[in-house]
């Protein structure tokens, strides 16, 4: 399963909250999160694959920016859409200039949810679902190969939760636990923001209205709702790159700041190095449906009456951009004039 290894683009408030309750034990520490770039590897120890990977994000469409102008339909001023990534490291997680210069016209802020730092008002409204995260019979280990059991439990161990425990929990909540690196988490907890925090609080300080176009709970809702069996490979994988997690954020990082967010899938293939199995070709298919085209379905029709006033900035995971299901091609079929500025 490949996908699963860029949730960290996909879910704010899942990453926020893991990060809040599983690693609220840990040392609050600015570490520094050291990984190797696997692109530029590939590129070097690999070019024909390398080659291959670029032919096939070139097939995904509007991947060549991170920040676009949107203008028409009605709106007598323009808007912007930016496509955003949930990691806390200083080259991504601060404004850039072009988006510092919105900022002067715009009115109103769009994220995938509001509030997204208070950690303490997502917990309580989850308490309300404990169904969203807790299995309603059998064991998580009932999903898992015994041969992964031990791997996966000792992982989880390390990170505070015990297998017991662990045995309760829908297999996402472990899995997106141990795609959160250590060192990330600790960053967090040590009060470093992700862009989208970042972006909320330079905002509310600008005087902008700052709403969510998604709940905390709808995001819940979503990786809950994906069968347990693709949830399972999730974990898998999961457990298998635990090791390289730090490597695949700064993979991540790299490709953000080159542009690259239609690479992210296909190189995550090239990095698997085995050809998929039906079973996780259907668990990807059931991600990429859930986590990226229903969703950005949805916020398309939540942004459109904002975007038709101006003023706007819809700002949510770089991965919903692009695509013919992305959003820079939604607001198009809207009657928006959509064109890329960086």
């Amino acid at each position: 399963m490949s996908a699963f290894r860029n949730l960290r683009l996909f879910v704010a408030a899942a990453i926020t909250l893991v990060i809040a309750i599983v690693f609220a034990g840990h040392t609050a520490m600015a570490a520094v999160c050291n990984g190797q770039d696997l692109l530029g590897k590939l590129e070097d120890e690999n070019p024909a694959l390398y080659r291959q990977v670029a032919s096939e994000a070139a097939k995904s469409p509007n991947g060549e920016a991170m920040l676009w102008k949107i203008e028409g339909n009605g709106a007598a001023e323009p808007s912007y859409l930016l496509g955003t990534i949930h990691m806390t490291d200083e080259r991504v997680a601060k404004l850039s200039e072009p988006v510092r210069e919105i900022f002067k016209t715009v009115k109103k802020v769009a994220l995938e949810i509001a509030n997204i730092g208070d950690k303490q008002a997502m917990q309580a409204e989850l308490g309300k679902r404990p169904d969203l995260m807790v299995l309603k019979g059998g064991s998580l280990w009932d999903y898992v190969k015994p041969e992964m059991k031990d791997i996966i439990a000792g992982q989880l161990e390390q990170v505070g939760i015990p297998q017991a425990v662990a045995g309760r929990l829908q297999p996402w909540l472990p899995a997106m636990t141990l795609a959160v690196s250590l060192c990330e988490a600790q960053r967090n907890q040590a009060g470093h923001l992700v862009l989208d925090q970042a972006l909320e609080a330079y905002a509310k300080a600008q005087g902008a209205q700052v709403i969510g176009l998604e709940s905390a709970i709808e995001q819940f809702a979503i990786m809950s709702s994906m069968p347990l069996e693709s949830q399972a490979i999730f974990l898998i994988d999961a457990a298998r790159m635990r090791d390289q997690v730090n490597d695949l954020n700064e993979t991540m990082i790299q490709a953000y700041l080159d542009r690259k967010v239609t690479w992210f899938i296909p190189l995550s293939k090239a990095i698997a190095k085995k050809k998929q199995t039906d079973d996780q070709k259907a668990a990807e298919a059931d991600f990429l449906s859930a986590l990226i085209d229903r969703r950005n379905a949805n916020m398309a029709v939540r942004a459109e009456a904002m975007l038709k006033t101006g003023n706007a900035l819809i700002a949510v995971g770089a991965l919903h951009l692009p695509g013919d299901k992305g959003l820079v091609a939604l607001f198009r079929k809207q009657g928006f004039t959509v064109t890329a500025v960086n």
